[in-house]
Formats: C-alpha cells, structure tokens, sequence
C-alpha cells in the first residue's frame, strides 16, 4: 500500500508523463505502470491468503460448534460420571457418600477414565426405591447427550434396589453406548489359590474323620 501511494503521488506530481507520444507510452510511465501492477498483484495475493485463513478459521469454528452440540468426546479418552446414593438406614450402616466416590475415583485411575468434577452425581438421604431422584435423574440427562461413555457406582443396589429399575436403567444406557461399572465387586481382591485349596482340605479330612467315626 506505501508503494502505490508512492506511485499515486508520482503519477499526481508529473502530470505530463502520463502522456502518451505517438501512441506509445513514455519509458517513466512504463516503469509507473510496471510498478503499480506489482502492487495491485502483492495486495491480491495477500487477500487471497487472508480469505484463505479466514475461511480455515471459519471452518475450524464450525468443527468446533458441532463437536460441541453433538458433546463428542476426544479421540482415545473415556469419559465417565460417578453416581453415589445414600439413605438414612445406610448411613447407620456405615455406607458414606465419601467412601462410595472414592472408591469409584480409585477405579476410574485405575483404569485411565476421565471423570469431571461436574459428572458426579450424589443423592443423599433417598431410598433406592424410587425411580426418580434429583442426581439420577441429572445423570441421565447427560448420558443421553453421550458426554460420557461409563457409569460408575460403587455396588448394584447403590443404583436401585429395586430389580426392574435397574435393568431398564442399565438397557437404557447400554442403548446410548454407555458402559455401567459396578466397581466394589471388581476392585476385591480375589481370594488367593492357596488359601481356597487349604480350606478345601481342612473340610475334606473333616469329612473323612466324621466316616471314619460313623
């Protein structure tokens, strides 16, 4: 743009070497011409790349929109929701809200799951009778928009104690590509070879003493 002003202001100096001499342009105003077509190709080329980025930008926008309507996930990361429930009877019982998190955050380091802050859902003080909770039902709302691919809960009846309850809860999700993970059971140790097969032969030679005597 300076060099075209420079050009503009030449041209606007020394009117008289616009003029053409028989039919033919002037050497000057060849160079002005030559040098005015270099700008005006310079200013082109860097809209054409201007117009490129921005409609690269534009076009990573969009991606971006609809990565974020859809809530799809990244590439190679599981997301996961934790769902913890208490009722007055089991905190008598000693089953806290804590421990039932903690244990499911445990399992999802374990096992390389992502789980928010956000997509941890608590009810405290509800039955595990009734269908609807405030938690649950939060949570359900976001497995339908697939913001996350596993459910955490720390056992079975955590979910519901109620039987039907939980096997449409868990069709329900398994229809929408999310994974229910009852992680108490899985996270026991099992119990080791040895100890099962001395257990097997106090209880065999018992048998064998109890014959024996008969």
């Amino acid at each position: 743009m300076r060099q075209w002003n420079k050009v503009k202001a030449s041209l606007d100096a020394h009117p008289d070497d616009r003029l053409v001499i028989d039919g033919y342009p002037t050497q000057q105003e060849n160079q002005l011409i030559l040098m005015a077509t270099n700008c005006v190709s310079v200013a082109m080329q860097r809209a054409q790349k201007e117009q490129q980025r921005m409609g690269a930008g534009t076009s990573r926008m969009q991606r971006t929109k609809r990565r974020g309507m859809h809530d799809e996930p990244e590439s190679n990361t599981i997301h996961a929701a934790i769902y913890a429930r208490v009722s007055t009877d089991d905190q008598v019982q000693g089953t806290s809200l804590e421990s039932q998190v903690e244990a499911c955050h445990a399992y999802a380091r374990s096992h390389g799951l992502v789980v928010w802050q956000s997509h941890v859902f608590v009810d405290g003080g509800v039955s595990g009778t009734l269908l609807e909770r405030p938690a649950l039902d939060a949570m359900r709302e976001v497995v339908r928009t697939r913001a996350v691919q596993a459910i955490i809960v720390y056992a079975l009846d955590r979910l519901s104690r109620v039987l039907w309850h939980q096997s449409m809860l868990i069709d329900e999700w398994k229809k929408l590509g999310c994974t229910f993970i009852p992680c108490a059971r899985r996270l026991r140790r099992p119990q080791k070879v040895s100890s099962c097969v001395r257990s097997w032969g106090r209880l065999r030679s018992g048998s064998v003493r109890r014959s024996a005597t008969a």
